[in-house]
C-alpha cells in the first residue's frame, strides 16, 4: 500500500521540463541561426532562420 501512494504521489508532484533559449545580435551583421540536435539514433537540424542586426 506504502508503493501505491508513493507512486501516486510522485505522479501528481512531476511537472514538464522548461528550456528556453536566448539569441541577441548586437555584431553588426545579421546572421543565420540554425539549431542542431541528436534525437533518436541521428543528428536533426532545425531553423535556418535569418537574424537582423
Amino acid at each position: 500500500m506504502k508503493h501505491i501512494l508513493l507512486a501516486a504521489g510522485l505522479g501528481l508532484a512531476a511537472s514538464p521540463a522548461v528550456a528556453g533559449l536566448e539569441i541577441c545580435n548586437n555584431g553588426g551583421q545579421s546572421l543565420s541561426l540554425v539549431i542542431g540536435y541528436f534525437g533518436g539514433g541521428d543528428w536533426v537540424s532545425e531553423g535556418w532562420w535569418n537574424m537582423p542586426v
